[in-house]
Parts: C-alpha cells; structure tokens; sequence
C-alpha cells in the first residue's frame, strides 16, 4: 500500500514538472497543438492533487466530487482529441474518421452521465482509452502512409503520442477488467496495486510529454 501511495506523490511531482515545462518560453514558437496538452496536463495535476488530498483525509468523493473528477477526466479526452484534430488535419477530413471523433465524444458524454448516476466512472475511463488507441493507431498510418522521411527522435508531437498510446495500452485492459474483481476488504489491496500500474503507465506518458517539449529546441518539431 505505502508503494502504491509513494506512486501517486511521485505522478504528481511528474506532472507538476511537465507543468512546469508547459509555461516555459521556447527560443521557436510552440505549434498551436500544445495548447490542449497543456490544458489536459493541468486537469491531470488537479486530478493527482485530489488523489492525494482523498489519500490523507481518507474521505469517499461524494456525488458532487465525483461528478467534478470525472467532468474533468471527460475535459482531458476532449484536449486530447482536438490534439490528434490538430495533427492529423488532413487525415480526418474523411466522412468515416469524423463520424468515428463526433461518435467518441457523445459515447465519452453518455458514459459521464451514466457513471456519474451510479458513482463509477470505470466504464468512462475503459472507452476513453479504446477511443485513444484508435486515434493513436491512426497517427502511426499517417505517419507510414505521408511522412515516411519524418526524423521521429525530433518530432514533438510523436513523443506526445508514444505516451498516449502506451498510457492506453496499459490502461484499457485493467479498466476493462476491473470490475471483476468484487470490491470487498480482501480484495482493497490488490484492486489498490493493480491501479497502480496505471499510474505507472500515466507517469510514462507525462515524461513523454517532457520529452516533446525538449525537442521544441530541434528544427524539425512541427509535425
């Protein structure tokens, strides 16, 4: 448990750094895109923030709380959606692809309200990392099928990318079997350390994050 517990202060100093990394002036201008990952690094610091506050005080989120944490992680997949708008603009201008985002989005806003109602919010959480794998898996075709001469290592947005798709990879699977594993003082342990591993994986994806922000001093970073 003090593991799980050292993993979520160690998340929030993470992110709190790729805040931090977020507002720092670069010597070339910062493409438009990373306005959305600095909002969705914002709602994740207010996320780890809270999760350290339930930790100490020990207080279950109440329906209002619960409403606002998950309004916030719905705000996050909305930030990274426009993102992935933004840098695969001419991928996305097929009917299918923009019926595939519009679909997401309202599946993502039903899957609130209806977690909000029951107070579980890991339906939400399972599709929102499906729909991100999928628009990950996208990046990566246009990136074989338009770019095939791009230098990766330097591109920021591929950086921002790789730590999505492998925040997904990790965490749809474990939503998605989360609910089997009934909810009892048994079982408070194990459903503790199996979350953890998300929060492994979402301290992965914020250094990526960092990453591309570092490669913002490199000439080739647009795309």
């Amino acid at each position: 448990m003090k593991l799980a517990y050292f993993i979520i202060y160690l998340g929030t100093i993470v992110i709190f750094i790729a805040f931090i990394f977020s507002l720092l002036p670069t010597k070339k201008h910062k493409p438009s895109y990373y306005n959305y990952i600095t909002f969705f690094i914002l709602g994740g610091l207010f996320l780890s923030v809270n999760a350290i506050y339930s930790i100490n005080i020990t207080v279950r989120l109440t329906k209002a709380g619960f409403l606002i944490q998950q309004s916030i992680i719905f705000l996050q997949f909305i930030f990274l959606v426009l993102f992935f708008l933004k840098i695969l603009e001419g991928f996305f201008k097929t009917k299918v692809i923009k019926i595939f985002i519009y679909l997401s989005i309202f599946t993502e806003f039903i899957l609130l309200v209806t977690s909000t109602i029951e107070n579980k919010g890991i339906y939400a959480n399972t599709m929102s990392n499906l729909f991100l794998l999928f628009l990950s898996f996208f990046y990566f075709k246009d990136l074989l099928q338009n770019k095939p001469k791009l230098l990766l290592t330097k591109s920021s947005p591929f950086w921002i990318v790789i730590g999505i798709f492998i925040f997904s990879c990790v965490s749809f699977p474990i939503y998605a079997l989360y609910p089997a594993i009934p909810i009892s003082k048994n079982n408070s342990n194990l459903r503790l350390q199996i979350f953890s591993i998300i929060n492994i994986s979402l301290i992965i994806m914020y250094l990526f994050f960092i990453k591309s922000y570092l490669c913002l001093k490199h000439p080739q970073n647009l795309q």
